[in-house]
Formats: C-alpha cells, sequence, structure tokens
C-alpha cells in the first residue's frame, strides 16, 4: 500500500494538516479512555512530538454503535465539511454485527471514494481483535471483517494500518498482556487506543512499527472542581468505606459546599459482586432514568485480596467498575477510583498484588487516583483530604 507521502511533506514542510479521525465507539471520546482521549487525539499527540513546528488539528467523527452504511450516510456532513486533508477510517465492529461482507467491501469502496473525490488522503485502519466471548461478534468474524478491509485498500491503493494483526499478537502473549488492552470484551481501553495511533503513525510514516506506552495525563477533577468554584452543591455516590471518608474532606476543603454522598455498600462483597452491581449503579442508570440527578462525583474501590479469582478476572472485573462508574460521554461526572493502601499503611503481600492489578486498570484508562504512597503514614482521612485537594488543584 503506498504510503500517504503528501502528507509527510506538509508535516516536514510545517503546513497545517487537518485529520479527521472516522469510526464509532472504538473511535469517539468515551469512557473507555476515561472520556478525555481515543486514538485520533492519542495520533494527534504523536504528530505534534515528531512534527513540533507544524500545525496538527485533529477532529474526531466517532460515533458510538455506527456501521459503515452509517458512516456513508454522514460522510459529507460529518468529514468532508471540515476540508480535511487525511481521513483516517475504521469501521467493522458493528458492521459484524449488522452487514453482510459484500454491504460492508462496497460501503469501504464509497467512502474511499468520497473522500478521494475531494483530495484527500485515506488511512484504512482494520479492527482490533477481541476477546471471544459476545456471540454477536466471535474473533472468526471479526478476522474475516479485517480481511475484507485488508482486499479494500489494496484494490483502491490506500494506505492500511492493520491494528487487527497487531491486537493478534498482543492477545497471544497471554493474558497479562491481553488484558490490559481492553476496556470490556470489545472495547481498547487507553492502552489499547495508544497501540492504534502506534499502528496509525506507523502506516503513515512508512516505518517500521513502534510500541511506546500511553501517556500519563494530569490527573484531575474537572467536574468536581467546577462545581466547588461556582460554589455548587456536589452529588457523590461513593462506595463505603470511602463514602464518610470523601464527605469529610470535601467539607474541609470547602465548607460552605453542601455535599450529599449516596452510599454503595460494598462492605463484605467481592469484586465479582460489585461488577453485577454496577450495572444496575452506574451510568446506564442516568441514561434510564433521566429524572434522577447524576453524580458528580463517583468514587470506587475494591476488595484488598483475590478472593478466589485469578488476576485476569480481578483485571477485568475491575476494569468493568470503572466503565460503569464513569459517564458514557464526556464532562458528566468525575469519576475517583481509591486503592486499598488509603485504608492499610502496612498492606500484607496479598494486598500489594491486587493494589498493583488496580493501579494497572486505573493507568490503562487514563483516571486519576487516590493511593497510599511507599513513604506516606498519615491516617485516611487526613491523607485523603491532601490528595483530593492536589487532584482539585490540577490542570484539566
Amino acid at each position: 500500500m503506498r504510503p500517504t507521502l503528501s502528507i509527510l511533506q506538509r508535516l516536514q514542510s510545517d503546513e497545517s494538516v487537518k485529520i479527521v479521525g472516522f469510526g464509532d465507539s472504538i473511535t469517539g471520546v468515551y469512557y473507555h479512555t476515561g472520556a478525555v482521549h481515543a486514538w485520533p487525539e492519542l495520533l494527534g499527540d504523536k504528530l505534534r512530538q515528531r512534527f513540533p513546528a507544524a500545525d496538527v488539528q485533529i477532529i474526531n467523527a466517532g460515533i458510538s454503535g455506527n456501521t459503515s452504511a452509517q458512516a456513508l450516510a454522514r460522510l459529507t456532513s460529518d468529514v468532508l465539511v471540515h476540508a480535511p486533508h487525511l481521513v483516517v477510517v475504521m469501521f467493522g465492529m458493528n458492521d459484524v454485527v449488522h452487514a453482510s461482507p459484500a454491504e460492508y467491501a462496497g460501503n469501504l469502496r464509497a467512502i474511499v471514494r468520497g473522500i478521494q473525490a475531494k483530495g484527500a488522503e485515506v488511512v484504512l485502519v482494520t479492527p482490533n481483535y477481541a476477546y471471544d466471548e459476545d456471540p454477536a461478534r466471535p474473533v472468526s468474524r471479526i478476522s474475516e471483517f479485517a480481511a475484507i478491509m485488508r482486499q479494500v485498500a489494496g484494490e483502491t491503493e490506500v494506505t492500511l494500518a492493520d491494528a487487527h494483526a497487531f491486537y493478534r499478537t498482543e492477545h497471544d502473549r497471554g493474558p497479562e498482556t491481553w488484558m490490559r488492552l481492553m476496556s470490556d470484551p470489545v472495547h481498547p481501553n487507553l492502552r489499547g487506543h495508544n497501540l492504534f495511533a502506534d499502528v496509525i503513525m506507523a502506516a503513515l510514516s512508512a516505518e517500521p512499527f513502534v510500541a511506546t506506552e500511553p501517556p500519563a495525563f494530569p490527573a484531575s477533577l474537572p467536574r468536581l472542581r467546577s462545581r466547588l468554584a461556582d460554589r455548587q452543591p456536589v452529588r457523590i455516590v461513593a462506595m463505603t468505606p470511602c463514602d464518610t471518608l470523601i464527605a469529610t474532606a470535601l467539607k474541609a476543603i470547602s465548607p460552605a459546599t453542601s455535599v450529599t454522598v449516596i452510599p454503595w455498600n460494598a462492605t463484605g462483597k467481592s469484586i465479582l459482586e460489585l461488577e453485577q452491581e454496577v450495572l444496575q449503579l452506574g451510568w446506564t442508570r442516568y441514561r434510564d432514568e433521566p429524572t434522577l440527578a447524576p453524580p458528580d462525583l463517583f468514587v470506587v474501590t475494591a476488595p484488598p485480596q483475590l478472593e478466589g479469582v485469578t488476576r485476569e478476572q480481578f483485571y477485568r472485573a475491575f476494569a468493568m467498575i470503572l466503565n460503569r462508574a464513569q459517564s458514557f460521554v464526556p464532562g458528566r461526572w468525575d469519576c475517583l477510583p481509591i486503592l486499598p493502601s488509603l485504608f492499610h499503611s502496612s498492606p500484607a503481600d496479598s494486598h500489594r498484588e491486587v493494589e498493583e492489578l488496580m493501579l494497572h486498570g486505573v493507568q490503562d484508562k487514563g483516571l486519576p487516583v487516590v493511593r497510599r504512597l511507599a513513604n506516606e503514614s498519615n491516617p485516611p482521612d487526613t491523607l485523603l483530604r491532601a490528595k483530593l485537594e492536589a487532584l482539585l488543584r490540577a490542570a484539566h
């Protein structure tokens, strides 16, 4: 496949480059990546680092649930209207459920032709690999649609970023590597989106793939900070024993603020029980009950021990808790994980294993976190207040 040489020339010449990321929920900014960045934004950051003098503009045109047919219908209004120089296209995960292979291929060809007719270049990105747990999306069918994407890229002579192949390689390395790419059985997390960006960077530059670590974004609580700054009441959903601690800390930080805490009783419950409960208590509840006032902050924790589950089972259950404790779309509320070390100044070895898994889960979604460092001996209430103040000072 030919590299997008004119895009490289524009970048190397320090010109402006407008790039549209065109896809579904694996492109749009949703909770899977902490509701701040997805692969288009990460790609933009990587291009700015490599070409610091270039003016790189990123437009995210990802919409959850979209198929290639829906993409074709909104191509003009959501993509071409921006007069992009490059459109990076990734559809397929929903086509696997709703389209035939022939329909998918035809829609991709029409999308490519529509973009090229406006003088823009195209990169086609194969969908990621997935857990083989969704009966509507068996991995064999996802792989079939990835092969169609490769075929269309060859036919239309556009650049291919074969993310599916790289995801498959990571999957085959084993569960400890694979689990850390995925937010749920189908959607990648921030680490997975960073892999997408690395694969696309390699395709754009026609250079060998280089894997990088996902960026550590500034930890902050923008919704909560805004409410406090505007002297607005604050509503919090918090797992026990975090509920009383977070209320006390907030009242100490902002005595005039009206704080309402809705406790989520997590005492004595396993990680699997909490995973089931968050399905009813998380963001879908506020979607399904529009008159219910949403929180400004969702505070979660987890049991300090594995309790009869494997490391992979624990990581995935905690990832689902983080998924549902976040807002589906950016900005509605903040999510703050609190690790068990806050409550234990001298954790047992078994606690340290869980602490590491939880920390990985938080980092793999780009979320803020409260935890006790090795040199910190303050009691939980004092430590939480100090760390909460630091998060409220941090820039978003």
